[in-house]
This record gives structure tokens, C-alpha cells and sequence, in this order.
């Protein structure tokens, strides 16, 4: 599948701050922000945005799976997504999943035996399942 990534990149292995955008699909992500990649403990902070006209083709094209309505919708998506490769939280989401909007954060601590997740999230009306499988 082809695919057109463009951005640029600053700073150094320690520190580097970046804006790219990647096109592929048929959808669109763009990711601003800043990363320390070879810290003793690797962190970000980034913007993401996700767009793509039809979730269907969108999973279609990620994991081969067919199963979603064509008529679903697309997907629309902010959020500031910060933390290390162990804490990450996700936070001003803020967008929509094919009719469904969405907003609010979620966090992950990988840290420990057992990983923690959190999430309070607010939805609109979720489709009916006929129209998700």
C-alpha cells in the first residue's frame, strides 16, 4: 500500500521535537511534539490527529478484518497523548467514531505486575451492533 509521510525533525537523539504527517489509506495522521527516545526512561508529548472518511476501509486495511458496516462512518480525532514507554495519558480526546462523538482522557501505568487503566470518556449514542459487525 503506498503510503506519503512528510514532516520535519529537530534536536538530537536525546531531544528532538517534531511535526509529521503521514498519509496512507486513504486517511490522514499528523503528530506534533516533543520526545527524549534514549533516556533512561524514554517520554513524549504529542499531539495526534487522526482522520479517515470510512472506519470500514480504515480496519479493512490495518488488520484485514471486513466485518464493520461500510455505512458506519469515518473516524476524526485530537488528543494530546504524554507519558513514558511505562505512564502514558491521553488527554483532551475529543472527536468522532463513525456517528459516535467522543471526548474525555485515559491513562495506562505499565509500571507494575498488573497494568492499570483508567478512562472517563463521555460518548454520544453508540450504534446498534448489527451496524458494527
Amino acid at each position: 500500500n503506498a503510503f506519503e509521510l512528510n514532516g520535519t525533525l529537530k534536536g538530537s537523539a536525546r531531544d528532538v521535537s517534531f511535526d509529521m504527517a503521514l498519509q496512507a489509506a486513504g486517511g490522514r495522521l499528523n503528530l506534533t511534539g516533543t520526545a527524549q527516545p534514549i533516556a533512561v526512561e524514554p517520554s513524549f508529548d504529542v499531539a495526534v490527529t487522526a482522520v479517515h472518511p470510512n472506519l470500514a476501509e480504515l480496519a479493512r486495511a490495518l488488520t484485514g478484518d471486513v466485518r464493520l458496516d461500510p455505512g458506519l462512518g469515518g473516524l476524526d480525532l485530537k488528543a494530546q497523548v504524554a507519558g513514558t514507554t511505562k505512564r502514558f495519558a491521553v488527554s483532551g480526546l475529543s472527536g468522532q467514531i463513525g456517528p459516535t462523538e467522543v471526548s474525555g482522557s485515559l491513562g495506562a501505568d505499565l509500571s507494575g505486575p498488573r497494568p492499570a487503566v483508567t478512562a472517563d470518556l463521555v460518548t454520544g449514542v453508540l450504534p446498534d451492533r448489527k451496524s458494527v459487525v
